[in-house]
């Protein structure tokens, strides 16, 4: 073996070495990518469940929609509206009605519903979703 085979050796090995490197970070931006992608898809059908939900309760239309327009299994469109229903509107209206009838800071919200545990209520209890802000707001106080 001479020194000209030795060198080219050298290359050909750095050359596969650094395309390895390359292949490995490429798969890591495509997969930080596609997470990205996948996240916001999934806030975007979010949005869309909290939009349609306050136009309408009718969760069959608001499923069928989901399912129509956004491509998901019946399933998961199920289990958003169920949270939505169950959840998240009630929070957005309790926290909307600590704002605006109460007076309350957005700060002040927050950590009203953070000491409140207001989500695992909701998630534990659900005649607390069918109650009123007002209602929810009293249930709460009591419970504190």
């Amino acid at each position: 073996m001479n020194k000209a085979n030795v060198i080219n050796g050298l290359k050909e090995f750095g050359s596969s070495v650094i395309d390895g490197v390359r292949e490995d970070f490429q798969t890591q931006i495509d997969q930080e990518i596609q997470e990205a992608v996948d996240l916001e898809f999934s806030r975007g059908i979010d949005r869309a469940v909290a939009a349609l939900f306050e136009v309408t309760e009718d969760r069959v239309a608001i499923v069928t929609a989901l399912q129509k327009h956004w491509g998901i299994g019946i399933k998961e469109a199920e289990e958003r509206v169920q949270w939505e229903a169950r959840t998240r509107a009630p929070m957005r209206s309790l926290e909307r009605f600590l704002k605006e009838k109460k007076n309350y800071t957005d700060d002040e919200a927050r950590k009203f519903m953070r000491d409140n545990k207001v989500v695992s209520l909701l998630r534990q209890d659900p005649e607390l979703s069918t109650m009123k802000p007002e209602q929810l707001y009293k249930e709460l106080q009591k419970r504190s």
